[in-house]
């Protein structure tokens, strides 16, 4: 499941299981493109279902490029899909959502190697897709900002060697 890791998970890190305890009952409206700041990153991404879409687009989208293929030759449809539930759960549990993580990108930086190239193949997967679930503005900015939190926390041990 390493090379699965690598390009899935390093988008958005590896972390626990979600406990849902709310359901989405939010308008699309919202859940796209408020910039209240008295809502939750959480609850501006459309809660678990709009955090799933999310997830969903950025995996389909690192799946089809053909430079990362080379990471999920040997994946199975297991690990895919938990690949899948572990990155909705940090995402969630990142935008303050009813989420619980127990692990860390720092943790995963040490046994994940990754470049700066890969890195921004990467991230530019997650902007093509937040741009893809019409999310933009300060909603797309505070996730890039949990997204680049971990590009920071897996490329410094890399650049200090």
């Amino acid at each position: 499941m390493r090379p699965l890791l690598v390009a899935l998970l390093l988008t958005f890190g590896l972390f626990g299981f979600c406990e849902q305890t709310v359901a989405s009952t939010q308008s699309s409206s919202v859940s796209t493109n408020s910039t209240s700041d008295s809502l939750s990153l959480y609850t501006r991404l459309g809660e678990e279902s709009g955090i799933s879409r999310l997830v969903d687009t950025t995996m389909k989208r690192i799946m089809a490029d053909t430079s990362l293929t080379p990471y999920f030759k040997s994946a199975s449809a297991q690990s895919i899909a938990y690949a899948r539930k572990v990155a909705i759960n940090h995402l969630c549990s990142e935008a303050d959502g009813p989420c619980w993580s127990f692990f860390s990108s720092k943790m995963l930086a040490m046994v994940v190697e990754l470049n700066d190239d890969l890195w921004t193949r990467l991230r530019g997967h997650v902007v093509a897709s937040l741009q893809a679930n019409k999310l933009s503005g300060r909603t797309a900015e505070q996730a890039l900002e949990i997204v680049d939190q971990i590009g920071r926390d897996l490329l410094n041990p890399l650049k200090k060697k």
